[in-house]
């Protein structure tokens, strides 16, 4: 799949800048008059989230550590809430620099399970959990095809995402394990990826105030950085403890928005609302060495294990905007 994901965002740079080289050297006036363009179009959105399959697994290369060489978390997925923002401005007509930021949190309390060596007489429930999800990137895009027909642009995106995503849960319950009610699991995942992307703008049906552009997009990164923070206790007194950089991964977003009304308030400035719509698909993976922690512990106490996590984030929402 990294392999796919690769050719297909070389093949998008190649088109991308045969693109950009063909309209700088074919530009036509246009004798039909244009609205002005807004320079600034700063929004706000909310709305319903679903944090899916936040599974976390480890399995050793090497030796078990504590009569553990396997930890399979399946962690539930959860609704959330999200809070985003962006804030464009517009360079140029074609040239956009785009800020933007997305909090979303957990609005459920769901139990999750965690299975020792793939072993149903070893497992730990836990009854309560804490999620969130923290996005921010700082996007450039360039519209190499603007107002062909009912296509009003066709853009090119380069830019820098960071993520950072936290899970703990606590009040477990155990079969086979040792455990205390004090006992929690908490961890960690941040990444930092370049971005390649498309994003097209169409003519929407359109009513008075009500109606209006149709806009859809795909962005990704074939590759990121980061850091992976996981921590397990036993009895208070001992644990897992797996905290590396990371350097494989990579990660998908689709996304669409739909205008559903638009007024003009004033001369120069517009208010628009619009109902939006994006997934997020992550893969990371990471092989590093699981250090089991605790005082009287015999030899061995660490060995490499390999990491794997595959969340996906779907949001859908309400945005509203002002262009200037």
């Amino acid at each position: 799949m990294k392999k796919i994901v690769i050719k297909v965002f070389a093949l998008v740079c190649v088109v991308l800048f045969a693109s950009i080289v063909f309209a700088e050297g074919t530009k036509v006036n246009n004798p039909v008059k244009q609205d002005r363009e807004s320079w600034f179009n700063p929004s706000l959105s909310v709305g319903y989230a679903y944090l899916g399959d936040p599974n976390i697994k480890f399995r050793t290369k090497q030796t078990t550590l504590g009569g553990v060489g396997e930890i399979d978390m399946k962690a539930r997925g959860v609704d959330g809430i999200y809070v985003a923002g962006e804030l464009p401005f517009a360079l140029t007509d074609r040239l956009k620099l785009t800020l933007g930021g997305r909090w979303t949190f957990s609005a459920s309390d769901d139990g999750t399970k965690v299975l020792y060596n793939n072993n149903a007489g070893l497992i730990r429930n836990f009854d309560s959990d804490d999620h969130y999800w923290i996005t921010a990137d700082l996007l450039l895009s360039y519209a190499f095809i603007k107002n062909l027909s009912f296509l009003k642009d066709v853009s090119a995106v380069v830019g820098f995402r960071w993520d950072h995503q936290k899970m703990s849960f606590e009040d477990p319950t155990s079969v086979g394990v040792a455990n205390s009610p004090l006992d929690k699991i908490t961890f960690k995942l941040s990444t930092y990826s370049p971005v390649l992307g498309l994003t097209s703008t169409f003519k929407g049906f359109k009513y008075g105030i009500f109606g209006g552009d149709v806009k859809l997009g795909i962005s990704g990164s074939p590759f990121l950085w980061g850091n992976v923070d996981y921590r397990e206790t036993f009895t208070t007194a001992v644990g897992f403890d797996f905290d590396h950089n990371l350097h494989r991964g990579y990660f998908v977003t689709p996304k669409g928005e739909m205008d559903l009304l638009s007024v003009r308030i004033a001369p120069g400035f517009e208010g628009k609302l619009s109902a939006t719509a994006e997934y997020t698909w992550f893969r990371v993976r990471k092989t590093g060495t699981m250090e089991f922690w605790g005082t009287g512990l015999g030899a061995p106490n660490q060995s490499d294990f390999e990491f794997k996590i595959r969340p996906k984030l779907a949001t859908v929402g309400i945005k509203a905007s002002a262009a200037f």
